[in-house]
């Protein structure tokens, strides 16, 4: 009357750890620290995992550090100088409307 059958229950985690450790490559993966239990009758075990975003750290951060160490020079700006904000505000917009009038003209 009722057929038995056989059922596999897998969570969202253990696929995303297989696409994790199958398709991408090693430098992707998840840093993990083991500390193995020892013995019969084991009094500690420990597991961590870092799941840090490589793309983030090697990529985004070094070059949004890289353009705050460049724009660090216009810091003078914010220390309530508006009259110097204010004249450099235009000069790059005076300047940026000659560029482009300039270059349509030599087109």
């Amino acid at each position: 009357m009722f057929g038995l059958r056989a059922a596999v229950s897998v969570s969202s985690g253990a696929q995303t750890r297989l696409l994790a450790t199958r398709a991408l490559p090693r430098w992707l993966h998840a840093k993990m620290h083991i500390a193995a239990a020892v013995g019969h009758f084991p009094s500690r075990a420990s597991f961590s995992s870092e799941t840090v975003e490589p793309l983030t750290t090697r990529l985004y951060e070094r070059l949004l550090n890289l353009a705050g160490d460049q724009f660090s020079c216009l810091r003078f700006l914010q220390q309530g100088n508006l009259h110097i904000y204010l004249l450099y505000v235009r000069t790059v917009v005076v300047g940026g409307l000659a560029w482009i009038s300039v270059r349509d003209w030599w087109a």
